[in-house]
């Protein structure tokens, strides 16, 4: 009967493990993404300056707009320091409250979600900005582009929660009703960076 030295049996091992490290690590790190450009269609989305702030111009941005209703309707509360909900943000949790209490196992199962994925609003929605424009949301643009690459790692089922989410809150109609508070709440902005 022959026998493999210890030696070898511990090479052979080496050797299988690095591989498999080498196939899950690229898998973890690097999932594949069609890359695509980011396109808006919706024009009304597109705010931009006009007189002196003609230069700027900013987005009334689905995605990150998606990525925050999730988060408030599951229960992210912070805030910067000092400061108060906006009116308008008030307004979304309400709308989303309202709209949620007839899907209580959806609300239950995403909860869970935010729950285990937990991180600050910023990587949600640098992650956003991976994805597709319009819902369907998919991803469109590789991890190397995103700012929190493990972030992109974790959540990389968050398109499918985003769409169900969208789906389920009809989150289209609210959008609709909210994007001219949200557009004026960024043209906020938009006057201020003008003066600077």
């Amino acid at each position: 009967m022959h026998h493999k030295s210890p030696k070898r049996t511990r090479r052979v091992l080496a050797v299988l493990t690095l591989g498999a490290s080498l196939v899950v690590g690229c898998v973890l790190v690097a999932p594949r993404v069609a890359v695509e450009p980011v396109t808006f269609e919706h024009p009304e989305e597109v705010l931009k300056g006009t007189g002196p702030s003609a230069k700027y111009w900013a987005l009334a941005d689905r995605r990150v707009f998606a990525v925050m209703a999730f988060l408030n309707a599951t229960g992210y509360d912070e805030e910067a320091p000092n400061a108060q909900m906006s009116r308008l943000r008030i307004k979304v949790r309400e709308t989303l409250a309202s709209r949620l209490a007839a899907h209580p196992d959806k609300l239950r199962e995403w909860r869970r979600y935010y729950d285990a994925h937990r991180r600050g609003s910023w990587q949600y929605a640098n992650f956003a900005l991976s994805l597709s424009a319009d819902v369907p949301f998919r991803r469109i643009r590789p991890n190397r582009e995103l700012t929190y690459k493990i972030t992109a790692w974790e959540l990389r089922d968050l398109p499918k929660v985003l769409n169900d989410f969208w789906t389920t809150a009809e989150l289209e109609g609210v959008w609709q009703e909210l994007r001219p508070e949200y557009a004026a709440e960024i043209g906020r902005y938009r006057r201020h960076a003008s003066t600077t």
